[in-house]
């Protein structure tokens, strides 16, 4: 005789069975996204490196100081005089002005050129330059001009004026001086004239 509840068994068998691989599947996917997460993590935390535009930069090294350099030699001081009686001038297109150099160190120097500077060249222009002795040193001497400790020279600098206001225009000279074994020497003068003042008819 045939047992009426035979054809349910299997059924049941069949659903008992699948339990078991349903739980090991799932625990093989959680698995895989536990370990995706990890590598994603991982890959993440290498590539959050700084742009390039945002990399900080080693800062430089620390700056050399007086006592790692070479000190600077001192060969005494030359003193420059604005000899204002020499300036002249015709009040449209020459200007001359003229500055003492003195020689106030220990040593001898001699006095290599001496260079006219103009803050406005199209305004007011280097002419010419004349070194003397004494006065307004209007013609330069013919030997070379060598000062001793304390000894002075002249210098004349000439300029050419155009045809435009000179008012702001400023003029000074760069002199350059031959100290012997400390080498070339360079001095500097302040403003040489104020051409507010020189009554140009440009100006007018």
């Amino acid at each position: 005789m045939v047992d009426p509840d035979h054809g349910e068994h299997p059924p049941e068998q069949l659903a008992g069975g699948e339990g078991p691989r349903v739980q090991w599947a799932a625990i093989a996917v959680v698995v895989v996204l536990v370990a995706g997460a990890v590598l994603l993590a991982r890959a993440a935390h290498h590539d959050t490196r700084p742009s390039a535009a945002h990399r900080e930069t080693v800062p430089p090294g620390p700056v050399p100081t007086a006592s790692s350099t070479k000190p600077a030699v001192h060969v005494g001081t030359v003193y420059l005089e604005h000899l204002d009686q020499c300036t002249q001038t015709d009040h449209r297109h020459h200007l001359s002005v003229a500055l003492g150099v003195t020689n106030l160190g220990h040593r001898s120097l001699v006095l290599l050129r001496v260079t006219p500077v103009t803050s406005d060249a199209s305004l007011v222009q280097p002419n010419d330059v004349h070194i003397g002795k004494r006065g307004c040193a209007i013609t330069s001497p013919d030997d070379t001009v060598r000062l001793a400790p304390g000894a002075a020279a002249v210098v004349n600098l000439g300029f050419r004026v155009g045809p435009g206001c000179p008012r702001h225009a400023l003029v000074s000279a760069q002199v350059s001086f031959d100290s012997g074994a400390a080498g070339i020497v360079h001095a500097d003068s302040s403003q040489l004239a104020n051409l507010d003042r020189l009554n140009f008819v440009q100006c007018a």
